[in-house]
């Protein structure tokens, strides 16, 4: 029997990675904003073939701005979702979040790295800890076998050569360039479910989708 935690277990294992990194995609834009006021900035302004103009460092800070809402609104869509909805919507829940990861580790992560580069980021699940809640789900036949990726790890737990490519090909796409915001519903989520077991009482996946951060930060 599937259960609104057996959804919410992929969410909430990768709700620090997720999160972390909209938080630092907000730290970039801090770091934009200060070198367009003058101020010592870690952002790297290497990255310019020449001087850049004020305007063209406060697009800089509002594309890590839109970042970061973009990575909370995207991953808190399907906030206040009912338990019924959660488990009749499973398979498009699960599919959802795991797009919003790959953008994640694929394009925020990489312009972040390459556009303040002190700045930490937060890495993913171990490939053990992704390997079983993707088992679990597929277990249960909610997904088939595939759907779900493992992402940034490889085999062993180290950073696999395919993501290692594809982060490097985003921030080559991702040079110079802007992004627009998305248009989708923001509310901020935390992770309130222990589900190291992958298991939820009843009404924890509502509890959960409902819950609210306080913010960003």
């Amino acid at each position: 029997m599937v259960t609104p935690g057996d959804v919410l277990a992929y969410r909430v294992l990768w709700d620090p990675y997720v999160m972390g990194t909209a938080r630092a995609a907000k730290a970039a834009g801090d770091e934009w904003t200060k070198a367009a006021e003058g101020q010592t900035s870690k952002a790297d302004l290497s990255i310019f073939a020449a001087p850049p103009d004020v305007a063209t460092l406060k697009l800089y800070a509002q594309s890590e701005y839109t970042n970061a809402d973009s990575i909370v609104s995207d991953w808190n869509a399907h906030a206040g979702s009912s338990d019924q909805t959660i488990v009749l919507e499973a398979a498009a829940f699960l599919q959802d979040f795991q797009n919003v990861v790959q953008r994640v580790a694929q394009v925020y992560q990489p312009q972040i790295a390459r556009e303040v580069p002190s700045l930490p980021l937060p890495t993913p699940p171990s490939a053990s800890a992704q390997k079983a809640v993707i088992a679990r789900v597929e277990g249960l036949g909610i997904l088939a076998k595939g759907v779900l990726h493992l992402i940034g790890v490889a085999a062993e737990g180290a950073p696999g050569a395919v993501a290692q490519a594809a982060a490097s090909a985003a921030t080559k796409a991702a040079r110079g360039a802007l992004r627009s915001p998305w248009v989708w519903a923001a509310a901020a989520g935390a992770g309130l479910l222990a589900v190291v077991g992958i298991k939820a009482a009843a009404g924890g996946g509502r509890a959960y989708l409902r819950a609210s951060s306080g913010g960003l930060l």
